[in-house]
């Protein structure tokens, strides 16, 4: 170690002055453009880094809405389970029937409603669908019938078709199609 520092030393002191500038431009140039290098390589893994950064952020913001909406979904799931333990003997059509009853509208009944239809809905329930054929409503009429539809949490209305009815008064026919969940049954 103490040659090359005299060895360094001896060399720079045989060295005219030209030739010792031109030594030292080559060496302040070479310190130069190696913290130039190290300058950039810096920076740039500074930005790749912060790039990362963005995306695994974005990638967090993105798990925390997919949590959320699970435990909404658990939740909503455990109310249905909750009302469905509670309703265990709900039938479809006999809550139907009793509705048209309750609000005078047997008689606007086109046919008899058929059998239920049932539709798997994910592994854990069954839909059952019931569609009614009405004839000559109002529109009063039709509201109070999807209000008191909308009143009970058990069902809810899978699809309204509304024509108008020949004939005077001005009148309306409607077929509509309501559902409710259970259980499925393995």
């Amino acid at each position: 170690m103490m040659r090359l520092v005299e060895y360094i030393k001896n060399f720079l002191q045989d060295l005219d002055d030209q030739h010792f500038y031109m030594v030292l431009g080559v060496l302040l140039f070479s310190i130069l453009l190696f913290s130039g290098m190290l300058i950039f390589n810096t920076v740039r893994s500074k930005h790749t880094a912060e790039l990362q950064l963005e995306e695994i952020n974005e990638q967090r913001r993105s798990v925390q809405i997919l949590l959320g909406r699970y435990n909404q979904v658990q939740k909503q799931k455990a109310s249905v389970n909750a009302l469905l333990a509670r309703e265990k003997g709900f039938k479809i059509f006999g809550y139907f029937t009793e509705l048209l009853d309750e609000l005078g509208l047997r008689r606007n009944l086109k046919q008899e409603p058929d059998e239920p239809k049932l539709e798997s809905v994910g592994k854990d329930y069954t839909e059952y669908i019931l569609t009614g054929v009405l004839g000559r409503l109002s529109m009063k009429q039709l509201t109070d019938l999807l209000q008191k539809i909308d009143n009970n949490e058990l069902v809810y209305p899978k699809r309204l078709e509304i024509t108008k009815a020949d004939g005077m008064p001005p009148a309306i026919d409607v077929t509509i199609s309501i559902a409710t969940l259970a259980p499925t049954v393995e």
